[in-house]
């Protein structure tokens, strides 16, 4: 499959979850090794990827790639950098991701050498690292919770040195059903290695998803025929009227951001998204939202919550067997601190309304609104009256902007499918739902738009004689310390070779500024290079006399 949709730094392990986090049963997890950070994002929704957590590090140098342990509780990662600027001897880092929204580091285990390491694989309880001067290091897992390790094998397949120099082995794989390894060498070429002790250990191979290439962009409409299939019932407010309320109740004492159908548009208020561009099922249909921001002066704060709380209410979904609970919302709020009466509160209802069990709640914070996943503790018994209910308030304190919105309701089985007719919510009172459509036709289903709801950034550079000079970052005009996308020194290493990038950015003024560390720019004197930058297909800048920076 093809990652390019992905704004990646560097690399990535991508798959589908069926680790401790219960949240995220089902959910395709992306772990990014992004220079400083171990980066996790849930690219379930290609269109509408969502950032769960981040973490770093105290001795990161150029965190460079990982791999999931077996039972998906820790993450091991190498940093090819630090053997060169922290770090006395070769480290393997650790962190616990037991909880994806909460990564922790643990610690790191120090080799025995000072080579540098770069990439690893893990099978059963052992770790493959390729280690550059230092070959092939194999090390059993004895506790990854404490950073633990033992190494039980090695194969140098550049004997003359062990240094933090960049021969020897770049890579292997350990994965054949033989049990053999093979060890890529930067000077050497191919080594097949093989074990008479099966490395010490027994191991076994993590089964990890790989999405097929035709199944990369699924469509909102092919996901809730999906979902229909598996006996779910589903609500996205695609086929409600735009400007109704899909059979959902609205209340509070809000003077303005009553809960409406519509598609949202992005807006930005002081540097804020207070409201994303899209709902989360397409990037450009219908949700749940506070109003279309067409009142006065329109734009941010044109029809946004105001003047108190804002409340819609679900109608009754009758549960017909024990069923998991999802539901995609955004809140956005531009000021912090300014009032205790804001807040935003999703909230689930197993007794009709009787009583209210929170599913997200978010105080008096500024938040970039973006689609987020909330989930039910647990599942719905069979027999619930369930309702969902979503509050959002702009308390007394002037001049805030507050956004809110709910897409994406999702009930399924938690257990083996019950009867053929999949349960419905209350004709009484639930949303219509349309008939699924007839499975021996295909509906022409146009690609998504390359950025929903954000900006298309593109990078065409073409490198001179010295490409690993050039390097470049990409800030927010609002905040000059919040590099957006940057890649560094190294990053280029072909002569001549024109590389062209694609970034998903939020929409907005930025900065883009490229640099030659030699400061003699990138053309004409040893090649000729030049760059291009182009912001949603329109030119933004270009060139090769750089100098040291432009």
């Amino acid at each position: 499959m093809s990652l390019t949709i992905f704004p990646l730094q560097n690399s990535i392990d991508l798959l589908e979850d069926d680790g401790p986090d219960s949240g995220y049963t089902g959910s395709d997890i992306c772990f990014n090794y992004n220079e400083d950070t171990l980066t996790i994002v849930d690219v379930t929704n290609r269109p509408n990827i969502i950032e769960l957590g981040r973490v770093g590090y105290g001795s990161s140098a150029y965190t460079h790639q990982g791999w999931l342990t077996d039972d998906g509780k820790h993450v091991i990662v190498n940093d090819e950098l630090d053997e060169r600027q922290t770090a006395p001897a070769t480290r393997t880092h650790v962190f616990n991701v037991e909880n994806l929204e909460n990564p922790t580091y643990i610690n790191y285990h120090e080799g025995t050498t000072n080579a540098i390491d770069h990439n690893l694989y893990i099978k059963g309880n052992l770790v493959f690292e390729a280690n550059y001067q230092a070959g092939l290091q194999v090390l059993r897992i004895d506790d990854a919770s404490s950073a633990s390790f033992t190494q039980v094998a090695n194969f140098d397949i550049y004997p003359s040195g062990t240094t933090y120099s960049f021969n020897g082995a770049w890579s292997n794989y350990p994965y054949f059903p033989s049990g053999n390894v093979v060890v890529s060498g930067i000077e050497q070429g191919l080594f097949v290695l093989g074990s008479s002790n099966n490395w010490g250990t027994a191991g076994g191979i993590r089964k990890r998803k790989l999405v097929p290439a035709d199944n990369d962009f699924e469509t909102g409409e092919q996901r809730r025929r999906r979902f229909l299939q598996e006996g779910c019932q589903v609500e996205d407010f695609e086929s409600a009227t735009a400007g109704g309320t899909a059979g959902w109740s609205t209340s509070g004492t809000c003077s303005s951001g009553t809960f409406v159908v519509g598609t949202p548009t992005q807006q930005i208020s002081q540097c804020v998204v207070t409201q994303p561009g899209g709902d989360h099922t397409t990037g450009s249909g219908q949700a749940l939202y506070s109003a279309p921001n067409t009142g006065p002066g329109g734009g941010p704060g044109g029809d946004d919550i105001d003047g108190g709380e804002c409340v819609t209410t679900s109608p009754a979904y009758s549960i017909a067997q024990d069923s998991l609970l999802s539901a995609w919302f955004f809140h956005g709020q531009r000021n912090a601190g300014d009032d205790v009466n804001d807040y935003f509160v999703l909230e689930a209802s197993l007794d009709n309304g009787a009583s209210w069990t929170s599913m997200a709640s978010i105080g008096d914070v500024a938040t970039r609104a973006t689609w987020t996943k909330a989930t039910y503790e647990g599942a719905v018994p069979a027999g619930t009256e369930l309702k969902l209910r979503v509050r959002s308030s702009d308390g007394n304190g002037s001049g805030d902007i507050v956004e809110a919105g709910i897409d994406d309701i999702v009930i399924c089985p938690a257990g083996p499918p019950g009867p053929s007719t999949s349960p419905t919510p209350n004709p009484t009172a639930s949303p219509s739902l349309p008939p699924t459509k007839n499975p021996t036709v295909s509906p022409s289903l146009a690609p998504p738009p390359p950025c929903p709801g954000e900006a298309e950034f593109i990078v065409e550079i073409l490198t001179d004689n010295y490409p690993s000079e050039t390097s470049w970052t990409l800030t927010n005009t609002c905040d000059t310390d919040l590099i957006v996308e940057s890649k560094p020194r190294g990053t280029y290493t072909d002569r001549g070779k024109q590389y062209s990038e694609s970034f998903c950015v939020p929409s907005g003024e930025h900065r883009f500024e490229i640099r030659d560390s030699f400061g003699d720019g990138i053309c004409c004197g040893y090649g000729s290079g030049n760059y291009r930058v182009l912001y949603n297909g329109v030119a933004g800048g270009g060139g090769g006399g750089v100098g040291s920076s432009e």
